[in-house]
């Protein structure tokens, strides 16, 4: 069985594989990057995602949720505005935590911590290819019946148990939501005390 380092981590695969990659990704002046996906919803169009499949960076194949790197000095939400803007020209509203995935790319030696937050869409929203050079186009596609080749943080909220919330759930005013008041993110329930 997997040591309890192993599933902490997230590695799959053995220890030694792994010290070798973090080995030679220093060598290499490697460090952990902070990317962040969205899981985009749609009115009326419940249990569905937008994704695409990459191309021209790393995980190339694999589908992906819009999404890209935090910038220096960017909340969560405002990163997760502009990188949907950017990548599909949707407006989103408000965008609100998901979820965090803990991301390590043996085969790329990369590792990734990613935040995952979730927006709602307009029911008339269609999405296009803005950046035609890092994806193929994107797609509606449930929740529960992803395709097959998954870029890793994708993969692995999927994996997790991570419910999939309604897009009316979103924006009912009692929806947990994160706090930072302290630059520390914690989910808030309106009803906690």
């Amino acid at each position: 069985p997997a040591s309890l380092r192993d599933r902490a981590l997230g590695v799959r695969g053995s220890m030694a594989s792994a010290d070798k990659m973090w080995e030679e990704a220093t060598r290499k002046g490697g460090n952990v990057r902070v990317g962040l996906g969205v899981l985009i919803l749609q009115k009326g169009n419940p249990g569905k995602i937008l994704i695409s499949k990459r191309k021209g960076s790393h995980g190339v194949g694999k589908h992906q949720l819009p999404g890209g790197h935090l910038e220096l000095g960017e909340s969560w939400e405002s990163c997760a505005i502009r990188e949907v803007k950017e990548e599909t020209g949707i407006d989103l509203k408000r965008a609100y935590f998901a979820g965090v995935t803990n991301d390590i790319m043996e085969d790329e030696q990369k590792h990734y911590v990613d935040i995952i937050m979730v927006g709602v869409c307009e029911a008339d929203a269609v999405p296009i290819n803005a950046e035609p050079e890092k994806c193929d186009g994107w797609f509606w596609v449930d929740w529960n019946k992803l395709p097959d080749g998954r870029f890793a943080s994708l993969s692995n909220l999927n994996a997790s148990p991570f419910v999939l919330p309604l897009p009316e759930d979103i924006e009912r005013e009692d929806y947990p939501s994160v706090s930072f008041p302290t630059g520390c993110a914690y989910v808030v329930k309106k009803d906690a005390e």
